[in-house]
């Protein structure tokens, strides 16, 4: 593991110090809203950074084949920090708006670059340790941001310099590193009436994910607000969502390889939907509201990774890269979705509301596992693949997939060839998606 970290260091520090910037300007942009009254625009500016995400991320391999991998780092580290810097210039909501956006069309394609120069420069047999250490930095650096955060919401100018220094500090370890730059693989696409029809369950998977991912990251903040919480618990809500996202990952990832991905989806459904109840419940009592937290996080940031490996389980080898991708763009829409509509709920029923668009999602998508799970003949355990710890951040991560890899090598030529557990889907082909 030190081998790694030490080979990675470079993109391990610049990812660190993006998230933790990224993580600081984005709660802030909330917290200020809530502050100034103007929570109707929290969801607004949530939309407008997801939609910048994944143009980001699909215009990144473009800039990178007309300048070159370093350039374009560059340029977009430059664009990130204006993006930041451009929060402190302006008051109206419209200026942060077009800020959020800039900030997430930067952060997509820098996540493209880190991740494909992460891919190039690391052998298949160390491929599953390094997606698991990658996820770990992710979520250490969104921690580290909602921690500073707590301790500069008083002075927000200064928590928004800080936050583009952070940016600015990402890109000194990865241009001064002395690695070979990534190139790009086209891969063929996967229409997502294809994929619905493989496997609808990790479709509505990615998009609860997206739903409550994208509520708790930009509107959390303004609901603490609103349930009377200080900056600094709104700061230690948001680490402890984030924690328990961590904290929860790897046992959930282990029990979904060892029974049926559909259960543990169902259970992991049923227990979030409990733990935005508990949530609700928690609004008088500042701790236990911050501990529950931790424990709908632990629930919430398990889903998508689940339900990406069970996509794995049943698209065929060859696509399995385009159904990441595709997965990945679902997951954005549903962020887009829970960031509005928590927005609106939280403007319609307080706090309440906001803890309402993490109940409802999850427990349908604990009725759907469930369902799917009655209906349809499972995938043998042999079969199955393994649950890999995922950010959910560019398409181009999968090729750190270690099953991804394995899935293009092993891969057979002819197109009548169907993936693993293809015998199972026929079944499931007759009665309906999966």
């Amino acid at each position: 593991m030190f081998a790694t970290l030490r080979r990675h260091k470079a993109l391990f520090i610049g990812v660190f110090a993006l998230l933790a910037g990224f993580g600081l300007a984005g709660s802030l942009v909330s917290l200020e809203l809530a502050h100034r009254g103007l929570s109707s625009w929290v969801g607004a500016a949530g939309v407008a950074y997801f939609v910048g995400l994944g143009a980001g991320s699909l215009r990144a391999e473009r800039t990178i084949a007309s300048i070159g991998y370093l350039r374009a780092y560059g340029l977009l580290t430059a664009v990130a920090c204006l993006a930041v810097l451009l929060l402190v210039v302006t008051d109206h909501p419209a200026g942060w708006l077009l800020a959020r956006m800039l900030q997430g069309f930067a952060l997509g394609g820098l996540f493209v670059c880190i991740e494909s120069w992460l891919g190039s420069s690391t052998i298949t047999e160390n491929r599953g340790r390094v997606l698991g250490l990658y996820q770990v930095v992710v979520y250490l650096g969104l921690a580290s941001g909602q921690l500073l955060l707590g301790a500069l919401a008083n002075a927000p100018l200064h928590a928004l310099v800080w936050a583009a220094i952070l940016v600015c500090v990402a890109a000194i370890p990865v241009g001064a590193a002395k690695l070979e730059a990534p190139h790009f693989v086209p891969h063929p696409r996967l229409p997502l009436t294809e994929l619905w029809s493989l496997a609808s369950l990790g479709v509505i998977g990615a998009v609860v994910s997206g739903i409550t991912t994208g509520a708790i990251y930009t509107v959390a903040p303004a609901a603490g607000v609103l349930a009377s919480l200080s900056d600094q618990e709104v700061a230690w809500l948001m680490a402890s969502f984030i924690g328990g996202g961590l904290v929860l990952q790897i046992p959930l990832g282990r029990a979904s390889d060892l029974i049926d991905r559909r259960l543990v989806l169902a259970g992991i459904g049923a227990m979030a939907s409990v733990g935005g109840l508990l949530s609700m419940a928690s609004l008088g009592s500042t701790g236990l509201l911050i501990l529950v937290a931790a424990f709908e996080g632990g629930w919430v940031f398990a889903i998508y990774a689940i339900s990406l490996a069970y996509v794995f389980d049943r698209v065929p080898h060859e696509r399995a890269v385009s159904a990441n991708a595709v997965l990945l763009a679902v997951f954005c829409v549903g962020s887009g979705l829970g960031a509005s509509g928590a927005s609106l709920a939280l403007n319609a029923l307080g706090p309440s509301g906001f803890f309402l668009v993490l109940v409802v999602p999850t427990a349908a998508l604990a009725v759907a596992a469930l369902r799917a799970a009655t209906l349809w003949v499972p995938i043998p355990s042999e079969d199955r693949g393994d649950v890999v710890l995922v950010p959910r951040t560019s398409s181009v991560l999968a090729e750190l997939d270690p099953r991804i890899e394995a899935a293009l090598q092993d891969a057979p030529q002819e197109s009548s060839v169907q993936c693993a557990g293809s015998e199972h889907l026929h079944k499931a082909s007759r009665q309906g998606p999966v």
